[in-house]
């Protein structure tokens, strides 16, 4: 893993849920907010912690911010 792995995937994350909350059909905002999770639970892996959340767009994110 290189040290800036957790950065880009915490920005990626990030970049798909408000592609999420921008999409104009639901396809796309749950394919984005698929993919949003996809990230936050890699940062989760290579992180340890426990204390990212999982959830979908609409409800309250809890994102560690280092």
């Amino acid at each position: 893993m290189r040290p800036d792995d957790l950065s880009y995937l915490r920005k990626r994350a990030l970049d798909e849920q408000i592609a999420a909350q921008k999409a104009i059909c639901e396809p796309a905002r749950h394919r984005h907010d698929e993919l949003a999770a996809m990230y936050r639970f890699r940062v989760l892996m290579l992180s340890g912690r426990r204390e990212v959340a999982l959830h979908p767009v609409g409800e309250k994110v809890a994102e560690i911010v280092d």
